[in-house]
């Protein structure tokens, strides 16, 4: 995985290049074909991803079976954030819409590099945290046209 790649991401924005350099070598490029699930909700959160191209659905379960579509994220942003809160399950499905092409980080190995070096979790969550701000201020307003529409 490219360094320069991963500086992309806002959630590294905080970061030397050495820094994002430690978070390359534990990460990978995977590509998922159309429809394919990336991960599904409730499933043990083992992986951040990083979308590089392509687009995905976000889908949640509804009581009476049904999936309803969340988002759908694109290039440039984060999926799978719940693997840095260890060990809880996803919140969410990922579906490919089209071939995806992602870094993917284990859960296990980026809680590593955050005990070895505190600086770059403290910077990692802190960008991690921005996102989670910004979806919720999303989804509340989904829910407020909701209301009104």
């Amino acid at each position: 995985m490219k360094t320069a790649d991963l500086s992309k991401f806002p959630i590294f924005s905080g970061l030397t290049p050495q820094e994002v350099q430690k978070i390359a070598a534990i990460s990978e490029e995977v590509s998922f074909p159309d429809g394919e699930a990336i991960f599904r909700e409730g499933d043990r959160s083992l992986f951040l991803y990083l979308i590089l191209s392509g687009r995905i659905s976000l889908r949640m379960s509804l009581p009476n079976q049904k999936s309803l579509a969340i988002g759908t994220l694109e290039p440039g942003e984060e999926l799978g954030w719940s693997s840095v809160r260890r060990s809880k399950p996803y919140t969410a499905t990922a579906v490919a819409i089209g071939t995806v092409e992602v870094v993917r980080i284990a859960a296990e190995s980026l809680t590593k590099v955050f005990e070895s070096d505190p600086r770059i979790g403290y910077y990692t969550c802190r960008g991690l945290l921005g996102i989670v701000a910004e979806r919720l201020e999303e989804a509340r307003l989904r829910i407020a046209n909701m209301q009104t529409g």
